[in-house]
């Protein structure tokens, strides 16, 4: 996947944009489960401030956040957490769990 998204990017035909939030959780995982997390740190990614939010719930801060910057920007949230793919999509966001993404990808880097 790594590979691919990284062939596409450099196409101009994708671009992964996260948020200091996600950044963060990637930092923490990357800490508890190094090898894991390798692939993720080969993809080209671009950090774009995250949105703010108001009226949620401590607990759900970060996601809303995460949530909120996708609507503000018009993008995909891709996330394999599916409450907060729930709560996004009814915002409005288009959201994707991991699966969709690859199949995305592979559709996108098949040839013409």
């Amino acid at each position: 996947m790594a590979d691919r998204a990284r062939r596409l990017c450099a196409r101009g035909a994708v671009r992964f944009e996260t948020t200091e939030v996600q950044e963060a959780e990637l930092a923490r995982l990357r800490d508890v489960d190094p090898a894991k997390h390798r692939h993720a740190d080969r993809i080209p990614r671009f950090v774009v401030p995250a949105a703010d939010v108001r009226g949620v719930a401590p607990r759900h801060v970060r996601d809303a956040r995460i949530a909120a910057t996708a609507r503000r920007d018009g993008h995909v949230l891709v996330t394999d957490d599916r409450p907060l793919r729930e709560r996004a999509a009814a915002l409005g966001v288009t959201a994707w769990d991991t699966a969709r993404l690859l199949d995305e990808l592979a559709r996108r880097d098949a040839p013409a």
